[in-house]
């Protein structure tokens, strides 16, 4: 049992809505990540699993020169930090139509056809989150677009078939090492697009820090980084490729950092 059993239509509704705007807030860098973030914080602080996580723009930018935004290689995933000290377990499997309990997370893979019009997700191996099921009707919140779908069991051409399932365990004290260093840049000037996407994980990466360290200073440099990341997006719309913009920011973008871990 996992407590929407007994919930009229209109209410599962308002806690598919609710949830949904967590997914909103969440600092996540993945599908996964907007869902497990706000469903372990039920349970626990999941503040104390980001330390590790946090990097510096130039081990940012480091990571997106050798891999992608949409799958950043060298930063360990918040559910992996969880099982990895015993909070949850994890287990990947078919999806057997039934509903999740009260401690479990189940995020159903999809396949293309689940997309309504142009948009799409980043990766092709996409889930969203099974927050209940009716005799009729499977209500599912997506990360990407955001959104509510319900949508009738009679039709299931949209599953890939894959799930995943977390149940949480125990709430066990974490005490995650911080990951963030200052590293030298890159020695490759990287483009704007680059940039931008260096930028995008760079925010996750200091939302997270202000999630565990708040500070007057840190808020100045989000509101930097923000700046810049705008003004990238706009200009990587222009001329991917432009490299001018890149030599003009990410030295002060850096300076801007440092001066902010000194008043640490």
């Amino acid at each position: 049992m996992n407590g929407w059993e007994s919930m009229t239509r209109h209410d599962i509704l308002k806690g598919c809505n609710t949830f949904l705007k967590a997914i909103a807030d969440a600092p996540a860098l993945s599908c996964v990540e907007y869902y497990f973030i706000p469903w372990l914080r039920e349970f626990t602080a999941v503040e104390a699993l980001y330390p590790e996580t946090i990097v510096s723009y130039a081990q940012a930018e480091e990571i997106i020169q050798r891999s992608s935004y949409a799958s950043p290689q060298g930063i360990a995933r918040v559910q992996e930090i969880a099982e990895r000290y015993g909070i949850v377990t994890h287990e990947k499997c078919r999806y057997n139509g039934k509903f999740p309990k009260g401690n479990e997370l189940w995020l159903l893979r999809v396949n293309p056809s689940f997309f309504r019009g142009t948009q799409r997700a980043w990766r092709e191996d996409h889930y969203v989150r099974l927050m209940t099921r009716t005799d009729r009707q499977s209500y599912l919140v997506n990360a990407y677009p955001l959104e509510v779908r319900e949508m009738n069991r009679q039709d299931m051409e949209w599953l890939h078939g894959d799930c995943l399932v977390y149940r949480f365990c125990s709430d066990k004290e974490v005490r995650a090492p911080f990951a963030w260093q200052q590293t030298q840049l890159p020695e490759a000037m990287p483009t704007i697009s680059v940039m931008r996407d260096a930028l995008l994980l760079y925010r996750v990466s200091l939302r997270r820090r202000k999630a565990c360290l708040p500070s007057a200073a840190l808020d100045e440099l989000i509101a930097y980084a923000d700046r810049l990341f705008f003004a990238s997006a706009m200009a990587a719309k222009k001329n991917p490729y432009d490299k001018s913009l890149p030599a003009l920011w990410r030295e002060d973008l850096v300076g801007a950092e440092k001066k902010f871990l000194e008043k640490e």
